[in-house]
C-alpha cells in the first residue's frame, strides 16, 4: 500500500476512533449528496465545484431563513479514494442565529462482482466526515424582559432606550464543535447486460457521531451551558431506469427517490419521481415531510417541483444548473412566502490528484460500463455516475490518457 492511501485509510477509520439544534439541511438532492452522505463523495466521475443555496420565509424588511453551501470533490480514477471539502453556512431569523461548517469528506471503494476479470456490477463504498461547527447570534438585535418598562415598552420615562444587563458570553458564539461522521454506500447495476440496464444507489450515514460534552469540544450551545451535539441519521434510495433510446445522444429514464433524516425529535421524509431527457434535462417532483415525536404535534407536508440541466461548454468540461420550489401542504403554515432553493455545479473531466502523481487521471469509462446511467473509472473498477454520455465533450478535448 502506498504512502497516499495508508494516509487516506487513517483518516477514514478516524470517527470510528473516537468512540460515539438541528443541522441546516437542503431539500433538493442535487448537489447534496456529499453533504447527506460522506460515502457518496466523488460519484460523478468528475472534479466538481457546487454551489447551493436555499431561501426560506423572505418578506421585504424581514430576515428569513438562507441555507447556502459550496463543495469540492474530486473522483480520482488512478486510486481506491475519493475526496472533498465542504463549507456550509446558514442564518435564521431576525436575531440572525448564525451556523457555519467546515471540513471535509473522503470515500473509499470495495468492488464487488464476479471475478478479477469481469464487469463488477456494483461498488461498496465507505465514506467519512471530518467537519468543525460554529454558532453565532447578535444579541444586540434581540429584546430581553429587563428592556421592558411596564408604561412606555422598550423606552424609560426619558424615552430613551433601556440597556439590559444581560452580558454575551463568548461574544455571542458558541465554542468550535466537532462533527465526525461515518456512511455507507451500495451502488451498482442492475441487469447488466441487458441494453438499458438499472442503475441503484442505497445509503446510510450517522453524523455527529461523537456527542461529548463541554471541555471535550462538543458543546455547541451559545450560553455555555455544555449542551451536546445532536446525532443525525440520514438514509436514501434512489434508482434510474433508461425506458427508451432515441438517438445517439437522447434517451429517457425514471428516477425514483427516497431519502430521510432523523436528529433528536425530529424527522424528515422524502420521496420523489425524477424523468430525465438525456444527460442534459430532467424534471421532478417530490413529496416532503416533517414532524416531531411530541404527541399531539401535526406534521408539516410541503411538495417540491425540480429542474435540473446540463449545458456543455467548453471541451472536457460541464456546467449544470439547478432549481427546485417548495410549496406548503398542510401541518405549519408558510405565509411569508415559499421556499426556493438553487444549484450550480461546474464538472472537469480530469483528476489533479492523479495528474500529481503521475497516473491517468481521466474519465472516459472505455473500458466499463459503458451505459446512460453508470461508467467505469479506468484502471480501477469504480462505478460512477456517468455524466459525460453520449455528449461529446470528451471527444472534444478530455482525451483519454
Amino acid at each position: 500500500m502506498t504512502v497516499f492511501n495508508r494516509i487516506c485509510c487513517c483518516l477514514l477509520l478516524l470517527p470510528a476512533l473516537a468512540l460515539p439544534a438541528q443541522d441546516p439541511f437542503f431539500t433538493h438532492f442535487t448537489g447534496n449528496e456529499a453533504l447527506f452522505n460522506p460515502a457518496m463523495t466523488g460519484t460523478l466521475g468528475a472534479t466538481t465545484f457546487t454551489l447551493k443555496n436555499k431561501q426560506q420565509w423572505q418578506q421585504a424588511g424581514h430576515n428569513g431563513y438562507q441555507t447556502s453551501a459550496v463543495v469540492y470533490e474530486e473522483s480520482m480514477p488512478c486510486s481506491l479514494f475519493d475526496y472533498g471539502l465542504s463549507f456550509v453556512r446558514d442564518q435564521e431569523g431576525q436575531g440572525l442565529l448564525k451556523t457555519i461548517k467546515m471540513g471535509g469528506m473522503l470515500a473509499a471503494y470495495v468492488p464487488l462482482g464476479r471475478g478479477a476479470k469481469s464487469l463488477r456490477p456494483a461498488d461498496l463504498r465507505i465514506g467519512t466526515g471530518l467537519h468543525w461547527g460554529q454558532q453565532s447570534i447578535d444579541f444586540g438585535r434581540l429584546t430581553f424582559i429587563d428592556q421592558l418598562h411596564p408604561k412606555y415598552g422598550r423606552v424609560g420615562p426619558d424615552q430613551q432606550a433601556i440597556l439590559s444587563s444581560f452580558v454575551a458570553p463568548n461574544g455571542g458564539r458558541s465554542d468550535w464543535y466537532f462533527q465526525p461522521s461515518i456512511g455507507f454506500n451500495l451502488r451498482g447495476i442492475v441487469l447488466a447486460k441487458r441494453d438499458n440496464p438499472v442503475f441503484g444507489s442505497i445509503g446510510g450515514a450517522v453524523h455527529n457521531l461523537v456527542p461529548l460534552v463541554g471541555r471535550q469540544g462538543q458543546n455547541w450551545s451559545l450560553l455555555g451551558l455544555g449542551t451536546s451535539t445532536i446525532p443525525r441519521y440520514s438514509f436514501h434510495a434512489e434508482a434510474e431506469a433508461v425506458i427508451k433510446e432515441f438517438d445517439r445522444k437522447n434517451f429517457l429514464s425514471i428516477q425514483p427517490r427516497f431519502a430521510g433524516q432523523v436528529q433528536g425529535i425530529l424527522s424528515y421524509f422524502e420521496a420523489g419521481l425524477d424523468v430525465g431527457f438525456s444527460q442534459r434535462l430532467s424534471a421532478g417532483v417530490t413529496y416532503h415531510t416533517a414532524q416531531t415525536n411530541a404527541e399531539g404535534e401535526p406534521a408539516t407536508n410541503w411538495a417540491s417541483l425540480h429542474l435540473q440541466t446540463g449545458i456543455f461548454s467548453f471541451p472536457g468540461q460541464r456546467l449544470d444548473v439547478g432549481f427546485s420550489y417548495n410549496f406548503n401542504l398542510s401541518g405549519l403554515r408558510n405565509f411569508v412566502g415559499n421556499t426556493l432553493e438553487f444549484t450550480a455545479r461546474w464538472s472537469l473531466a480530469t483528476s489533479t490528484i492523479c495528474r500529481i502523481r503521475g497516473q491517468k487521471a481521466s474519465y472516459d469509462g472505455t473500458d466499463a460500463l459503458q451505459c446512460p446511467t453508470a461508467r467505469g473509472g479506468r484502471g480501477r473498477d469504480k462505478i460512477y455516475e456517468n455524466i459525460w454520455y453520449k455528449t461529446d465533450v470528451l471527444d472534444k478535448g478530455a482525451k483519454p490518457e
